[in-house]
């Protein structure tokens, strides 16, 4: 999480989004601000006045993304991304979960997501209950498929998605295309966005209007027989009977403000980050939750509780590393021998206090 310690007050229009459909930065929503600083949306450049909060983790994967898509993934993916991309989710396997297959050996074999390098998740096979990685059974993505089938393209995520009248149909697909499917729509998010959810097609707040008048004047005087006519022709235009329309934030006639996000859980521009403190398990990652996505290449260069510069990039520096233990353990060592060194003096010390007195004189 970061804060713009620099924000002027204008939402939506004092940032420049990147576009990955277009794969370029989108400078619509500055125009919407008189004298807006048209800051990139990327909390990780140098340039801008973005500063780390903290690192967080959901202890449910699967709660995490549902919040995530259904208040803010309608507005920011494309219609058949969303479409994919919200029953997908449902298919992930929620834990290590037994297959109909065996070793050949006759072991049985078990199947869960497995993390893959810069932030993808794939799914792999397993020799033990627990899924360990010291476990995994390497297998293609073909004959995974040949197991499981594309646990991603059935069920409910084959067609059925009657988004915006459109009925995208994602059954037909190899398991390998419905992962690449996945990790192209999730890496959308690998670039920071706002907490407050917006729709940057929304350009004027008009996007949801449809035919929203139901008199000669026009003049949308939001009594209920307006509501009543804009709601028929929503709910035939968006294919509202199957209940898998947007909801307008409680409206039926939303009149909306430029840039405004109307969800799927029936919120209008909704504060993502409260969304996910108040209806998943968030809890502060650890060092060790930090070490592990250094090495899936899921960091960026940031500070890192205000002792790493914010320019340095998280990569391996073996030779610095190398030299860095070479003098712990030196040290370590060190301090290990001037203890010794000070017990024995102690124990000589003690053995003189100890020893007998003498009973004859000495000549």
């Amino acid at each position: 999480a970061y804060v713009n310690e620099n924000y002027q007050g204008n939402g939506a229009a004092e940032y420049q989004y990147y576009d990955p459909y277009y794969k370029q930065w989108d400078q619509t929503a500055c125009s919407y601000a008189s004298g807006s600083p048209c800051t990139k949306m990327d909390c990780h450049l140098s340039s801008t006045s973005f500063s780390l909060l903290g690192f967080f983790k959901h202890r449910k994967y699967d709660d995490w993304m549902e919040q995530l898509f259904k208040h803010q993934g309608i507005c920011r993916w494309s219609d058949e991304d969303y479409a994919f991309m919200k029953n997908a989710r449902k298919q992930w396997p929620q834990g290590c979960t037994l297959s109909s297959a065996t070793t050949k050996y006759g072991k049985p074999l078990y199947y869960d997501l497995k993390p893959a390098y810069s932030g993808e998740i794939t799914v792999s096979m397993y020799m033990d209950a627990t899924c360990d990685s010291s476990s995994e059974y390497y297998m293609s993505t073909s004959a995974i498929e040949n197991i499981l089938g594309n646990i991603l393209g059935n069920g409910q995520a084959s067609g059925g998605s009657q988004d915006r009248g459109s009925d995208y149909d994602f059954s037909g697909e190899s398991l390998a295309t419905s992962l690449n499917r996945w990790n192209s729509a999730f890496d959308f998010w690998s670039i920071c966005h706002s907490c407050v959810a917006h729709d940057l097609d929304n350009v004027d707040g008009s996007t949801y209007y449809g035919t929203c008048y139901d008199d000669g004047y026009y003049n949308n005087d939001d009594n209920t027989d307006d509501k009543a006519a804009y709601y028929n022709a929503y709910s035939n235009y968006y294919n509202n009977d199957d209940g898998n329309n947007r909801q307008l934030g409680g409206d039926y006639c939303p009149r909306g403000y430029a840039f405004e996000c109307y969800d799927d859980a029936g919120y209008t521009s909704v504060n993502q980050c409260m969304k996910f403190s108040a209806k998943t398990v968030m809890r502060t990652a650890s060092f060790r939750d930090l070490a592990i996505a250094n090495l899936q290449g899921t960091l960026t260069s940031h500070s890192l509780s205000g002792y790493v510069d914010q320019t340095y990039e998280f990569h391996s520096h073996t030779k610095t590393n190398a030299l860095t233990y070479t003098f712990l353990i030196s040290m370590c060592m060190l301090c290990v021998a001037s203890l010794v060194y000070l017990v024995k003096i102690i124990q000589e010390a003690s053995r003189s206090r100890n020893a007998p007195a003498l009973t004859e004189t000495l000549v």
